[in-house]
């Protein structure tokens, strides 16, 4: 039983690394519609997210994409992971995920109508073992970037995965 156990990890790790090379780094262009639309949404009238010359007056080069809409850029990746790996992750892998956590960490403001990339690099599984069973914790680290490969800020997602067959 602990070698099919190990095996199955060890295919799961294998699985989760063909699917982030799969993915790749993927380059996004967020234009002005997009954040427009974003700032209704969240009711956010903050005018160097809408205008170009108060975002100038205010000292940044330009109009800023907004902290939040940071969030929908890597969530999208994340989500994009898991409609790739589909439902053979849980036919043949997983019986249960939970997202645990979202840390972000920003570096740099980023500036609207620039081109960016959104990379994802993951931690190894860990196990940890609980009340509710094994499960595997795993952290997204969902990163964009510009084309000179300048962070601007990254976003750490937790899951605790449960492979079929622990208990």
């Amino acid at each position: 039983m602990t070698r099919n156990k190990t095996s199955l990890v060890e295919k799961f790790k294998i699985r989760i690394k063909e699917v982030i090379q799969e993915m790749g780094t993927q380059e996004i262009s967020i234009d002005e519609s997009e954040i427009t639309k974003f700032c209704e949404l969240i009711n956010d009238n903050n005018l160097i997210y809408l205008d170009e010359a108060a975002a100038i007056i205010a000292g940044y080069k330009g109009r800023l994409i907004p902290p939040g809409y940071f969030m929908s850029i890597t969530n999208r990746t994340i989500s994009q992971f898991f409609i790739i790996i589909g439902p053979e992750f849980y036919q043949k892998f997983a019986t249960g995920v939970i997202h645990t956590s979202s840390e972000v960490e920003f570096y740099s403001p980023m500036l609207l109508n620039n081109k960016f990339k959104v990379k994802i690099v993951l931690t190894e599984p860990v196990k940890k073992t609980g009340k509710k069973g094994t499960y595997y914790s795993i952290v997204f680290k969902t990163s964009v970037l510009d084309k000179k490969n300048i962070i601007y800020g990254i976003d750490n997602h937790e899951f605790f995965i449960k492979l079929a067959g622990d208990e």
